[in-house]
């Protein structure tokens, strides 16, 4: 879990999402609890297996990468909002709290004020280490 957030809610978040079995890459349309959402969403991770999770949005496009490859994407229609909160690792912001902890571990990140391509990815993020790990229930 990793997200970019305002006053009231995460503009930007990575996380996985145990109702779907899936790791997602979402964005909120507006710093409100209520504001719709948009989400594209990658193929259930093996839980007990190291992995690496790339995530971002150029402000038309979500993208999420799983081991260097892109797993999924989406347009997005509506403009985005700038939030200037805090960038967070290990939760999300929601109705002004933190919310959605992250029940596994993670052994890095790296973060950009860009949107990376797939080469950048590929060819040598974390030196190819795989930085993810989630286990249900933790650990």
């Amino acid at each position: 879990m990793a997200s970019q957030d305002g006053t009231r809610v995460s503009a930007f978040r990575i996380e996985y999402v145990a109702k779907l079995g899936t790791w997602c890459v979402a964005v909120r349309l507006a710093d409100e609890a209520g504001a719709d959402s948009l989400h594209t969403c990658a193929a259930t991770p093996a839980t007990t297996e190291w992995t690496h999770r790339a995530g971002g949005h150029d402000g038309s496009r979500l993208v999420i990468y799983v081991d260097g490859v892109l797993a999924a994407s989406r347009e997005i229609p509506a403009p985005t909002w700038n939030a200037t909160g805090p960038f967070a690792l290990g939760h999300a912001l929601c109705h002004a709290e933190a919310c959605r902890n992250l029940t596994g571990s993670l052994a890095g990140a790296k973060v950009w004020d860009r949107a990376v391509d797939r080469r950048e990815l590929r060819d040598g993020l974390f030196g190819g280490q795989p930085i993810i790990r989630y286990t249900p229930g933790g650990g």
